[in-house]
């Protein structure tokens, strides 16, 4: 047993004491429960995940009747690569590490679990980008090319000036909220 002695947001960490000379680091994702605790052992559970799925031929698809994305990377790859420079860490063995351990545990192909793959699959469903100017995470000439790869004829990307990576509506709230409620008509 261990006792969370500080929670490190921006590592997305806990530190812990576990009674040795230096406090364990535990990553955010591995603080959580199984996620089969979470999941209803409900027959339902492949409907609900068939209506979250686009249909590919842009219509409506069970609840889903557009998409809005905020700051949305283009792979997971290239955002873990960018939030590992910012941590001034060595990209190398971490990333290829990591993206091993993802795959083996999961059973994710994040090559293909991607968005630049999945925008090519959602027809005309209507897509609202919102990007930041600022955001070092999520590259502003990579989410051009995420916007640029999208099938869809119903699309929209708005920059923002201000505003880090997920901090779009703290800086720019009467805009943000203006775009979003334009979209949703």
């Amino acid at each position: 047993k261990g006792r969370v002695q500080n929670l490190e947001d921006d590592l997305q960490a806990a530190f812990v004491d576990i009674g040795l000379k230096k406090n364990a680091f535990l990553h955010y994702w591995d603080m959580t429960p199984d996620q089969e605790a979470f999941l209803d052992e409900d027959e339902d559970d492949e409907d609900d995940e068939e209506q979250l799925r686009p249909s590919g031929n842009g219509k409506k698809k069970g609840n889903i009747c557009g998409i809005v994305t905020e700051g949305c990377f283009i792979n997971f790859k290239e955002t873990f690569r960018e939030h590992i420079k910012y941590e001034k860490k060595p990209v190398y063995p971490v990333l290829p590490m990591c993206l091993h351990h993802i795959e083996k545990n999961t059973g994710a192909d994040l090559k293909k679990e991607a968005p630049l793959e999945l925008v090519k699959q959602i027809g005309d469903l209507p897509i609202l980008f919102l990007y930041s100017k600022e955001d070092i995470f999520s590259l502003p000439a990579k989410s051009q090319i995420l916007y640029d790869t999208c099938v869809s004829k119903n699309k929209k990307i708005l920059w923002y000036d201000k505003g880090s990576h997920s901090h779009l509506r703290i800086n720019n709230q009467e805009a943000y909220d203006s775009a979003i409620k334009e979209f949703v008509g």
